[in-house]
């Protein structure tokens, strides 16, 4: 499997897709929309294109937030008890049946309540007393967390070739095949270029 990723070329060749196609264009939109409007979804897209139909992709939004909120919720609960138990060592022994145990049931529903909870807390105080001062606060909680969980796992056995396998592309391989980096069309699963016939 390792050395089928290699041959093909890695992570360099999925970050473009990630980062170029998804993750800037929909954080650039999501910042526009929002700083401009000042509204929710629904609001946000009615106001800035004075049509009504707009606004259907708003509910749209909100209708796929919701449906994500229903699964990271659930997960959300799962690491608040994970903190908790991590002062204890409670699944240190056995993760993957400790995992088993707690996935489900009375205290699994309890956690995730008091992750909506929060939720609701931070949202309910509103944009800037809320969404923003919490973003400040976890958002640095982030990158230290990366950093500490780094600075760990580069004391594991194997963390060199781990790191000599991630930060060493198959740079033949992307440049041979660099036009494959843009996603196919849904059911395609031949590799076309612009200057070269499909290939399947």
């Amino acid at each position: 499997m390792d050395d089928q990723r290699e041959r093909r070329g890695g992570v360099p060749r999925r970050l473009p897709r990630v980062v170029f196609l998804v993750g800037v264009p929909g954080l650039l939109a999501e910042f526009v929309i929002g700083r401009r409007s000042r509204r929710n979804p629904v609001g946000a897209l009615s106001e800035l294109s004075n049509s009504k139909y707009w606004s259907a992709f708003g509910h749209v939004f909100v209708v796929t937030a919701v449906v994500l909120l229903s699964f990271y919720s659930v997960v959300g609960g799962w690491i608040l008890r994970y903190f908790a138990e991590s002062f204890t060592g409670a699944y240190f022994a056995s993760p993957g049946a400790h995992f088993g145990a707690i996935s489900y049931g009375f205290d699994a529903v309890a956690f995730h309540l008091i992750f909506l909870g929060a939720t609701a807390f931070v949202v309910l105080r509103g944009v800037r007393r809320g969404i923003e001062t919490a973003t400040k606060v976890m958002m640095p909680a982030i990158v230290v967390l990366l950093v500490a969980l780094t600075a760990w796992g580069l004391t594991l056995d194997g963390a060199g070739e781990g790191v000599a396998f991630f930060l060493s592309p198959n740079v033949g391989f992307l440049r041979a095949n660099f036009f494959d980096i843009l996603p196919r069309p849904p059911g395609r699963r031949c590799s076309r270029s612009r200057w070269a016939p499909a290939r399947c």
